[in-house]
């Protein structure tokens, strides 16, 4: 079946990654869906995407 329509962003919560649209993505077989990682999670969690992240969060903190 060929996907169709305007595309949707499908974005995960903290601590998840795209893999929770999987469901959602096949309920909407006909639709075509975008999911994707934030840096530090799921197929985006490469080491230094992950200290990038740590960086940010640390600095929001007021971590050094």
């Amino acid at each position: 079946m060929m996907a169709h329509g305007t595309p949707l962003l499908l974005l995960h919560g903290f601590a998840a990654s795209s893999a929770i649209w999987r469901p959602t993505m096949a309920a909407l077989a006909g639709r075509r869906c975008v999911a994707f990682d934030w840096p530090g999670c799921g197929h985006a969690a490469h080491l230094e995407r992950q200290a990038w992240f740590n960086a940010v969060v640390a600095d929001f903190l007021g971590r050094p």
